[in-house]
């Protein structure tokens, strides 16, 4: 049977002295402080900083950590106010039938309820309510009065969002509001009710997705605003 061969610090091969250095490209990379530690290196440093080194004439930039975080803006996100969770829903379901993103087929509700308006179809009526105008003077709403009376204050719908609405769509509601001085959301809520009754009852003319989209169909005609 073989002796089991035992290696010793006297057996092992001698440490080279030139140790293998690192390629003179790599050194440019590294911070002077990283390779000549101090006392000051101890002290906590900020989270992610910004290096900037020039190899061979190229400017490397240390990437930062992505804000995931963006403003409504940077989104395209329209928020309306006063509008019923019925109604949502009722929107996500037209989407779907006319397989549509819900953005998309809210935008669309919107400019056809805005087409009706302009057309003379839809008149959009004001009423006095106990804080001011109101096209729901009755119904729970911030506008409104109180659905109970117990209640001390009106209902308060949610917010609702949608994605995808064109800047030009919010401004005409917005022109529309000077003329029909009721809020935005509830301008909104009439268009959406009526483009949806309209369908239900299969008089809704919904226009060439690809040719609507692209501009080719318009629908709303955009008032433009005057200074005074």
């Amino acid at each position: 049977m073989a002796k089991k061969q035992v290696v010793t610090s006297a057996s092992a091969p001698e440490k080279r002295s030139d140790q293998r250095k690192p390629d003179p490209g790599f050194l440019e990379l590294i911070d002077s402080d990283v390779s000549a530690p101090s006392a000051a290196s101890s002290a906590p440093k900020a989270s992610h900083p910004k290096r900037r080194k020039v190899v061979d004439g190229v400017e490397i930039v240390t990437l930062e950590k992505f804000n995931r975080e963006r403003s409504p803006e940077d989104q395209n996100i329209s928020t309306f106010r006063g509008i019923p969770g019925t109604l949502n829903r009722s929107i996500h379901d037209f989407a779907v039938d006319i397989n549509f993103p819900v953005g998309i087929a809210a935008r669309l509700l919107l400019e056809l309820g805005i087409k009706e308006y302009q057309e003379g179809n839809l008149p959009l009526v004001p009423h006095v309510s106990f804080r001011g105008l109101s096209l729901y003077p009755n119904t729970g709403n911030r506008v409104g009065k109180p659905v109970n009376e117990k209640e001390k204050r009106p209902v308060a719908y949610k917010p609702v969002a949608f994605r995808s609405i064109p800047k030009e769509v919010i401004e005409t509601i917005e022109s529309i509001q000077e003329d029909v001085p009721v809020p935005k959301g509830e301008i909104a809520r009439r268009f959406f009710e009526h483009s949806l009754a309209l369908y239900k009852k299969d008089a809704l003319q919904i226009p060439d997705p690809v040719a609507w989209l692209t501009g080719r169909v318009i629908l709303i005609t955009v008032k433009a605003k005057t200074d005074q």
